[in-house]
């Protein structure tokens, strides 16, 4: 789940604007911390989503400062470094 349609997710759930649109900041994070609390499967996917591809961008950082690069083999297609 993308970062958008999270917070799509959330205004319709709480029934509140989120900050940037004009809703309150406190209001908006008493009810996100309500319905997180509610065990909302859309909120631990993402979650999961937003782990994921912390993860990915560190080891891809990783591998850039070790001086690797980014190749897709021409047989399989698959990504590996080298």
């Amino acid at each position: 789940m993308t970062k958008e349609a999270w917070i799509q997710h959330m205004e319709s759930a709480c029934g509140f604007e989120r900050p940037s649109r004009g809703g309150s900041k406190a209001v908006w994070q008493d009810m996100m911390e309500l319905h997180k609390a509610q065990g909302c499967r859309e909120c631990k996917d993402r979650l999961t989503t937003k782990r994921k591809s912390a993860n990915a961008k560190a080891k891809e950082d990783a591998y850039r400062s070790c001086g690797l690069t980014k190749v897709i083999g021409c047989v399989t297609g698959q990504v590996y470094w080298e």
